[in-house]
């Protein structure tokens, strides 16, 4: 059981006083807000970059190979035995056959790599195959057959058990059969893992990977909301006014990238020249890839340490990625990554976070008086209200309707359904109430000890 952590924010901002039950959070009339509450542990991934050596890295390359091989032959008589004979293999059949082969002189080299990163082997197939037959019977189309692996892929994964505890304690992460394998940074401190990654990425860096359990502080109350309109002109546009560049990491590398991909397609299939072309591409995509986590977590990082709720919205991204001309774009923005960084933030350190309903017509709604426009094209940036006369930026506009609806939401007032109603902002097909636009609900429920930490 985790020890209280008291934790004292002095607030810009007078509150209301509030009682709460015993572990609740007690907001006082002298502006400081004060919640003695356990700290919340959680599974966090930790991912570190190593360096083996040669002969590290040769006998990985053996033991990469045993699993791939272990991999198709396991997928192999699964296939076979249920076509021939309507039999269902597991990976414990496998593994039993695993054990004979050993003893065969043919399959020596099996006996090469840890037995439990075969294991591990065939117990992810075995879950490949449940992910499977789940989709099978939710009927979804295609439902993603498990598939033979290449002998030359190029993104491959072990799993190791029984990592050496007393060189866990010293900073050291000591494999089994492998040794101890040199690290870009210190161990965090955490308690030493179960299972163990080593992954080889496709631009052949190699890395570390584990989970475990712990203990984050929640942050202090802030007394603030914002609503996040995600868009490609700016990455992002907060209710606030303030606008995110959008990097465009993707396009901005887009046209070297193209003359390294032209020049890979030219070498000849085999050759070490090939390889050493494919490797200087993957690294391309490598660093297009850290940098655009790099932005989503600058983001997501600033937006959950200075707002108490975050009111976004729910993007059907794998259906707007099939757009004909927006895919690369969408794609290169990183909408998804985005919510799901937001997610976990927020569940760790205590925030709210709001997801309004796709269907919501964010940018055609006045966020003054609530009137909705019939049309409004994409290339129309800003707009004014035919109602009330208010002029509006179109994703400013968009990002405080998507506040005001995440409020309702959270007030209790969100019971429409948006893609019947056609996006009215109430659920009879009329205009916003008052204290929607006002913001009466919002200093309702702070003022009702909304920012109160609930555990």
């Amino acid at each position: 059981m985790a020890e209280p952590v008291s934790i004292t924010y002095k607030s810009p901002h007078p509150v209301a006083k509030q009682s709460g039950a015993k572990g609740e959070g007690v907001l006082t009339a002298s502006a400081t807000a004060c919640y003695t509450a356990p700290m919340p542990a959680v599974m966090r991934s930790y991912r570190l970059r190593a360096y083996p050596n040669g002969a590290q890295v040769r006998m990985l390359n053996q033991w990469f190979g045993a699993a791939r091989w272990l991999w198709n032959y396991s997928l192999a008589s699964r296939t076979k035995a249920y076509q021939r004979r309507k039999e269902s293999l597991t990976s414990i059949d496998i593994s039993r056959r695993l054990t004979k082969l050993k003893t065969l002189p043919k399959y020596a080299w099996l006996s090469a790599p840890p037995a439990t990163c075969l294991t591990q082997t065939l117990r992810d197939q075995d879950a490949t195959f449940r992910h499977f037959f789940r989709r099978v019977k939710a009927g979804e189309n295609p439902a993603g057959y498990p598939r033979f692996r290449p002998r030359h892929e190029h993104t491959t994964s072990l799993r190791f058990q029984g990592v050496s505890l007393p060189k866990w304690v010293k900073g050291t992460v000591s494999l089994h059969k492998l040794g101890a394998v040199k690290l870009a940074e210190p161990l965090p401190n955490v308690q030493r893992p179960d299972t163990v990654t080593l992954k080889r990425e496709s631009d052949g860096r190699y890395y570390i990977t584990f989970s475990a359990k712990v203990e984050v502080a929640l942050l202090p109350v802030t007394n603030r909301v914002i609503g996040v309109d995600l868009g490609l002109t700016h990455l992002a546009t907060l209710s606030d006014g303030t606008k995110i560049e959008n990097p465009r990491h993707y396009r901005a590398r887009l046209r070297y990238l193209r003359q390294q991909q032209r020049c890979l397609s030219r070498r000849q299939k085999g050759s070490k020249r090939r390889e050493r072309q494919r490797l200087k591409v993957a690294r391309i995509h490598a660093k297009i890839r850290a940098r655009s986590q790099y932005t989503a977590h600058q983001f997501t990082t600033r937006l959950v340490r200075n707002f108490d709720v975050i009111a976004v919205e729910d993007l059907a991204v794998k259906n707007m990625i099939r757009h004909p001309r927006l895919a690369r774009s969408i794609a290169d923005a990183g909408w998804g990554e985005i919510t799901r960084q937001l997610e976990y933030k927020c569940a760790w350190y205590g925030r709210t976070l709001v997801k309004v309903d796709r269907w919501f017509p964010s940018s055609k709604t006045c966020s003054a008086c609530g009137h909705k426009l019939e049309r409004l094209a994409l290339s129309v940036r800003g707009w004014t209200c035919p109602d009330c006369g208010a002029i509006h930026d179109r994703d400013i506009n968009a990002g405080q309707n998507i506040l005001l609806a995440g409020m309702s939401q959270i007030g209790g007032r969100e019971d429409r359904d948006l893609r019947r109603e056609g996006g009215a902002l109430a659920g009879d097909g009329e205009t916003a109430p008052d204290e929607l636009r006002t913001g009466q609900i919002a200093s309702e429920l702070f003022s009702n000890g909304f920012n109160q930490i609930n555990l």
